[in-house]
């Protein structure tokens, strides 16, 4: 080789040209390149060299090209009818790539809709939710609460200076009445300027409401699928009106359906607060979501120090604001804030299973080159050249890649699609999980190319006695190849033991007392329609009305506005006597005489009775306990919403939030006293109760809406959704790692076993039984199983504050059952993977074992 000639495009050249005409062009492009370098320098004699090489190289590869085109067909078939003779090595192939890929999938494709997909709104990271603040608690934690009605209307008519405005928004399920029939819709009601914030474009019409006047026209705007599924998208229906609830309410406009923020919606409706919401006895009913858009200039830190100054000076006005302060975060950001960590673990998963999948691939087709050496030798002493063998090795990874990544894309779909449904309600952007067609493509794109790769490594290392060959026959491939396996093993006892603490999660959490009765309890929301007017006394006697008449059916029924485990939060202030102005926080619930006895909650002192009109109160066990210590409260007083009120007894506690959260300090008082124009109807009785309390209803309180009722079971039932859920991800997780364990233990066994073939060989020669073989085998993989558990044992104990975060566990601890459990399954695991390679080494034939070395 001339000094200085390109060396790169020398050797493509000299490969690309046959042996007999290499040593001749490649002469007198070196003579040439000499007389270049000595007429015109080095540099320009380089660059004429690449030109030359572009010239010659890209015919040769045409007709390479095209000489391999021609004959790929028969390839193809050639390939698929030997893969079609090994079945059950074309079926772990293209399995166990399907399952790494199929994992990825899924769980990639929930990672990226829900978290790192960027929501389709102009600058979206700008858009930020904001929250109050709750006073420190004794353990120096601040719980955070939507807004107050009172504190929305005064963020929108102060100047700010990193916020360009805010607005409020809240879930409805407005009934849509047509022709008489009612259907259910989902609904939203929002500040006006909210689409404005959001920069969400009117498909039709307008995106906003008419005139900001304190009482806001009945108008509607729909989402662009209910827009096209209910009027088939004719634009002619912006300015008709539709029946919502009783109300003509007037189309104004189509927008985009919300992706990511609000939920799901069919219907937005101007968000309206009547005079007694806006009071300032109600800044401590906080719930309305609120969020707010930075200005181009500003960051979120310099946003978040802005709204939580204001909150803090509102304390020194407002008692309810005391101690309080506020938070701002982008909306993207808080949206997947509960569910980052299990999302970080879901996109691990993913890629750990992925680089599993491959690496097993590449041990199963190890032992499959192992077996083919001999026909290896044949072809090549025939005059097959590695370019041929090549060949042949990415055609065949390339045919099971493509199967592998169908089936992963039609069972990886199947699982998205399931899991759209089951995972939790609250978590965002689950409704566009299905990759699209062009991601389709790429994904199986990619396991082609995967498979290809993985296969024709293995292929062309094995025979060389090179990576996975050492791994059978040398003492440190012999230990890289058991560490590998034992690290699939640890992987899988950590995932098998987080699913048995995650059951014995549960289970314990279902067998605690949740403080109250829920079997044989049915219950709906109530509301009373507008007609009634605002009056307490009209309220009130509109509420005796509906209880009386149920009562002379014979049906024990109450009131609440504040049930347990119904995912209502009334969090008020109050103070105490002696106490000063410090306020504390309960939750607030207004309820009928006879709520303590139909929910079976025990009352100590004395329950609510009828014409119980005056200023007095019911506190529970966990408030007295809390701001009673060693006392009996009894007789003493509690401020609440700035009137006192009598203490007349202390009531049991309830999980409000859950069995999982301590008993929240709660407040009642007599719905005679206060009552509101909505409450939750309890009535003792089974699921047919609806029809019953709709005939009631009628007759007592017309004009009402008959509630979608269901039984108090349900409520605890949708609690507990979450951690089946949990118990769900886990156990899938534990199942694809046992599987890929699995398929390595069997891969890493089969290789081993493929390069002692002539050692097993002398061991039946010399007498050796066929059981003792395989116990011996056994043996051997039960050693590597054991090293996996203490492994995987001993990064459960390290890493277990992550994975109580991860994985949403409380106090993540192995419990010796959880223990037994999890050994037990690796072992069962460990003899099925090895069983089918030990016996049919045991079962080889001497001769064979000799000829095939």
């Amino acid at each position: 080789m001339t000094p200085g000639a390109p060396r790169l495009a020398r050797a493509l050249l000299a490969r690309l040209l046959s042996a007999e005409d290499r040593a001749f062009v490649l002469g007198d492009l070196d003579e040439a390149f000499e007389a270049r370098c000595a007429a015109d320098g080095v540099r320009a004699a380089r660059r004429w060299y690449r030109r030359q090489v572009l010239h010659s190289v890209l015919p040769l590869v045409g007709s390479a090209l095209a000489d391999t085109a021609a004959g790929l067909p028969r390839e193809v078939r050639q390939t698929a009818r030997q893969l079609l003779r090994r079945p059950l090595y074309a079926a772990g192939m293209s399995g166990t790539l399907a399952l790494g890929v199929a994992s990825a999938l899924a769980l990639g494709g929930v990672a990226w809709s829900v978290w790192l997909r960027p929501l389709p709104y102009p600058d979206s990271e700008r858009l930020v939710r904001v929250w109050e603040r709750g006073p420190t608690d004794s353990i120096g934690e601040r719980d955070r609460y939507p807004v107050s009605p009172p504190l929305l209307r005064e963020l929108g008519t102060r100047e700010w200076t990193h916020f360009t405005g805010f607005a409020g928004v809240l879930r409805s399920t407005p009934e849509w009445i047509v022709d008489g029939d009612i259907e259910q819709l989902t609904g939203v009601s929002v500040s006006p300027g909210f689409f404005e914030l959001l920069g969400a474009a009117p498909v039709a019409g307008r995106a906003g409401w008419s005139g900001a006047g304190e009482e806001p026209a009945a108008e509607v705007i729909l989402t662009e699928p209910f827009w096209r599924q209910a009027f088939g998208g004719d634009p002619s229906v912006v300015g008709s009106s539709i029946d919502l609830g009783g109300v003509q309410h007037t189309i104004v406009g189509v927008v985009p359906a919300f992706a990511g923020y609000p939920d799901a919606a069919d219907v937005a409706v101007p968000l309206h607060f009547e005079a007694r919401q806006l009071g300032e006895g109600m800044r401590g009913a906080r719930y309305v979501e609120v969020i707010g858009r930075l200005r181009a200039s500003s960051t979120v830190e310099a946003g978040a120090a802005e709204f939580a100054g204001f909150l803090e000076a509102l304390g020194v006005r407002w008692a309810s604001h005391e101690g309080w302060s506020g938070e701002a975060v982008t909306l993207r950001a808080d949206l997947v804030g509960p569910f980052r960590s299990v999302l970080r673990l879901l996109l691990a998963a993913g890629t750990v299973f992925l680089a599993l999948a491959l690496v097993n691939v590449a041990g199963l087709g190890g032992a499959r080159a192992l077996e083919r050496r001999g026909e290896t030798a044949v072809r090549v002493a025939l005059g097959a050249s590695g370019t041929r063998r090549l060949r042949a090795a990415l055609l065949e990874g390339a045919l099971l890649g493509a199967v592998g990544g169908a089936v992963a894309l039609a069972g990886g779909g199947l699982l998205l699609r399931a899991a759209s449904r089951w995972l939790p309600r609250d978590l965002p952007r689950t409704e566009a999980l299905l990759p699209s067609a062009g991601q389709a493509l790429v994904i199986l794109a990619l396991a082609i190319l995967l498979g290809a790769a993985v296969v024709a490594l293995a292929d062309r290392v094995v025979p060389a006695g090179s990576l996975l060959l050492s791994g059978v026959r040398t003492t440190a491939g012999r230990r890289s190849s058991r560490a590998l396996v034992v690290g699939q093993l640890a992987l899988t006892t950590v995932l098998l033991a987080a699913g048995a603490v995650a059951v014995e999660r549960s289970l314990a959490l279902a067998a605690r007392d949740v403080g109250f009765r829920a079997e044989g309890i049915w219950t709906g929301l109530i509301a009373l329609p507008r007609s009634t007017g605002d009056g307490l006394e009209a309220r009130r006697d509109r509420w005796t009305a509906l209880l009386g008449a149920l009562e002379e059916r014979g049906l024990r029924a109450a009131l609440s506005t504040n049930p347990p485990m119904t995912r209502s939060n009334s969090n008020y202030t109050f103070r105490r006597p002696g106490g000063g102005d410090e306020s504390a926080f309960a939750q607030y619930a207004i309820v009928s005489p006879g709520y303590f006895q139909l929910m079976d909650v025990p009352v100590r002192g004395r329950a609510f009775q009828p014409g119980d009109t005056g200023p007095v109160t019911i506190i529970s066990e966990s408030l007295a306990d809390r701001f009673f210590p060693g006392e009996d409260p009894v007789g003493a007083t509690l401020t609440i919403l700035e009137e006192a009120h009598e203490i007349i007894g202390v009531a049991g506690s309830t999980a409000h939030f859950g069995p999982s959260v301590p008993e929240p300090p709660m407040m009642y008082v007599s719905y005679e006293r206060v009552n509101w124009d909505f409450a939750q109807l309890l009535v003792e009785g089974g699921a047919g109760m609806g029809a019953e309390v709709a005939s009631v209803l009628a007759i007592s309180v017309p004009g009402a809406r008959p509630p979608e009722g269901t039984l108090y079971e349900a409520h605890l039932s949708e609690w507990f959704r979450p951690l089946r859920i949990q118990v769900g991800i886990v156990g899938a997780l534990a199942l694809v790692g046992s599987l890929l364990a699995g398929l390595g233990l069997y891969s890493a066994v089969a290789l081993n076993l493929r390069g002692r073939m002539r050692e097993l060989g002398i061991r039946v020669a010399l007498g050796a039984t066929g059981a003792r073989i395989v116990t011996g085998v056994v043996r051997g993989a039960l050693g590597w199983s054991a090293a996996g558990l203490m492994l995987g044992f001993g990064l459960w104990w390290l890493g277990r504050g992550a994975l109580e975060t991860a994985l949403g566990l409380e106090r993540a601890a192995v419990t010796p059952t959880a223990a037994t459990a999890t050994a037990l399954a690796i072992l069962g695991l460990t003899v099925l993977a090895v069983a089918a390679p030990a016996r049919r080494a045991a079962s080889a034939d001497p001769l064979d074992s000799f000829r095939a070395d």
